[in-house]
């Protein structure tokens, strides 16, 4: 899979993957005593011949502590911190080169941390099949170690030779262990080797877990609230993801949880908010909808009002063209009649993920920002955006409304529709 590091986002784009420049990475430690603030030298991968041979060795050792460990409890270890004592001396889960400069932490920034969080020990590799959990998509949840096994099985017979169980990224190329014993080297991206039998979205986990369905639990949802009239529609059963969890694969913890719940007022208008209908788009193989019908009105009104916003998938470096339409809200009236109203990116939404150094917010009304600990971790914020559409039929009753994806680059997601 890819790793991935701080970077400037690209326009519209909610998370910049960047290849590592495996020679160099940040270290951003400090040291201590008289030379207390002065930043520390940056971490070399090594790219000597020598230190790659000990730590080939390294990983033999390391493979056979695992194969031991799996014969005797008939499953892998959850982390290589289990192989201590009994299967493998703590020691020996630090590579040598890394060892030898006596940097276990700064040469970790910027690269996928649940590879390295082990709870009970500080190895230097990272270890791909741990038991960290990682949300899919609503009500599914998967660990690396279920992520890693498809892998192997949708590789077929060239899985357990390719897919890597441990991996050194102290040297340039990075140095795998794959689940078989075989160590090779690669990239930072090991599936650019397998190119183009297996391409890298082959590995994903939206495309390998692709048949689970979501799994929406309807009491998870805050209860509608008295004040909450019938101009504030109620979209509770259309709600297919959480406010206050994360409903897609990357990044997790990247959720709505500070964004005021119920009936709220964002600049003016006042909206019901307590869950998310999210629509698929093109590179978005989660299992949301293409259309959502039957979001009931039953009235005549002046307005439609919004309140949304769209995410790229994080996987793909995308620029999304202002104008593309994004979705479509289909407006059946009684009479039989329906009116489209596009939404375009840039006029009506764009990337919920910005740079407040650089938000370009553009002509799209935005009516909320906020924070999560994915968006922090990246030194962006999140954001949402009010749509106003004017009923040309401002007389006649309207029956119910439908959202349809445009199937574009972008996934929109609406929180909560006002009439007016």
């Amino acid at each position: 899979m890819k790793y991935r590091c701080k970077s400037r986002f690209g326009f519209g784009i909610a998370a910049l993957v960047v290849p590592f420049a495996w020679g160099v990475i940040v270290a951003a430690q400090e040291t201590a005593g008289p030379n207390a603030g002065i930043p520390a030298p940056r971490y070399k991968a090594s790219t000597n011949s020598a230190d790659a041979a000990a730590c080939r060795d390294r990983l033999k050792q390391i493979h056979d502590g695992i194969t031991a460990f799996k014969t005797a409890n008939q499953r892998l270890p959850n982390w290589l911190s289990e192989l201590s004592p009994q299967y493998l001396d703590a020691g020996l889960l630090v590579c040598p080169y890394v060892a030898r400069i006596g940097d276990l932490r700064s040469w970790r920034s910027g690269f996928r941390d649940d590879v390295f969080q082990d709870p009970k020990g500080s190895p230097s590799y990272a270890y791909e099949f741990n038991d960290r959990p990682r949300r899919l998509w609503t009500g599914v949840t998967k660990t690396w170690n279920e992520h890693k096994h498809r892998q192997i099985e949708r590789m077929g017979p060239l899985g357990r030779d390719a897919v890597p169980i441990v991996r050194c990224f102290a040297h340039d190329p990075v140095l795998n262990l794959a689940y078989n014993g075989r160590i090779y080297p690669s990239g930072g991206v090991w599936e650019k080797l397998y190119e183009p039998q297996f391409s890298h979205d082959d590995h994903h986990p939206e495309s390998l877990f692709f048949h689970e369905p979501l799994r929406v639990d309807m009491s998870r949802f805050p209860p509608r609230a008295a004040s909450a009239d019938s101009r504030l529609l109620d979209l509770s059963s259309h709600y297919n993801a959480y406010i206050d969890e994360a409903w897609l694969p990357w990044p997790a913890d990247s959720d709505l949880k500070g964004l005021p719940v119920g009936v709220r007022e964002f600049r003016g208008t006042r909206f019901d908010a307590r869950g998310i209908i999210q629509l698929k788009g093109a590179r978005l193989l989660a299992p949301y909808p293409i259309v959502v019908p039957g979001i009931r009105i039953g009235r005549a009104c002046t307005n439609l009002h919004f309140l949304h916003a769209t995410r790229v998938p994080s996987d793909h470096v995308t620029e999304v063209a202002d104008g593309s339409k994004v979705a479509s809200h289909v407006v059946h009236y009684r009479s039989g009649a329906q009116v489209e109203i596009p939404i375009l990116y840039g006029r009506d939404v764009k990337e919920w993920w910005y740079d407040p150094l650089s938000p370009d917010h553009g002509p799209a009304k935005v009516v909320w920002e906020g924070e999560n600990l994915a968006s922090l971790g990246w030194d962006r914020k999140i954001r949402l955006f009010h749509t106003t559409w004017t009923n040309p039929w401002r007389d006649q009753p309207i029956d119910s409304l439908t959202l349809v994806s445009a199937m574009a680059e972008t996934a929109p997601f609406v929180l909560a529709i006002t009439l007016e």
